[in-house]
């Protein structure tokens, strides 16, 4: 009877394993990827949020018109914003808050430097100059144009690595990142 096998030998010339100068170089390799990926992943992080936002303001285009609905197609009268949670003027999070199904539209997802969020009560702010307006006769800069009238916007250039840093929903419930109006 034969002796069972043992473990394959070493050949000659043949390594078992890595050496430190291999491992060396396979991770400068992988640190060299790793930095040229890293700007790419922050862009579309940024990307992420400010589409994130972009949803948030659609969402409080869809609770104005609830708020209009029931209050014969006008426009609330609000403050364009708050300095703070104690101040009792009225603004988006408090006149809007039954018309939402999460309190958390009213955070920028962007809004993490200032959490203007946490103390004001939201990333927003109202364009107070259609206080009142009934929707059909929408005024603002004396133009009508409902794609043009922006309702509310980011209150901060949140949007850090996106080439614009602002977002805005209009009139007539496009929310965009590019400012036009008049």
């Amino acid at each position: 009877m034969t002796a069972a096998p043992t473990a394959h030998p070493r050949r000659h010339g043949v390594r078992a394993g890595w050496t430190l100068t291999e491992l060396l170089v396979a991770m400068a390799i992988l640190a060299g990827l790793a930095a040229l990926l890293t700007p790419a992943t922050d862009l579309l992080s940024a990307r992420v949020r400010q589409i994130q936002c972009l949803q948030n303001l659609r969402n409080i285009g869809s609770a104005m018109q609830l708020y209009a609905q029931d209050h014969d197609g006008t426009m609330p009268n609000m403050a364009a914003a708050r300095l703070s949670r104690e101040d009792e003027a009225p603004a988006l999070d408090t006149v809007l808050a039954d018309y939402v199904k999460d309190p958390r539209v009213f955070r920028c997802p962007a809004d993490n430097a200032k959490r203007l969020w946490e103390s004001t009560g939201t990333s927003y702010h109202w364009n107070s100059a259609v206080n009142g307006q009934k929707i059909q006769n929408l005024q603002f800069l004396g133009g009508g144009d409902t794609s043009r009238i922006p309702l509310v916007g980011d209150k901060e250039g949140f949007h850090e690595g996106c080439p614009q840093k602002v977002n805005i929903l209009y009139a007539d419930g496009r929310s965009s990142n590019q400012l036009s109006f008049r």
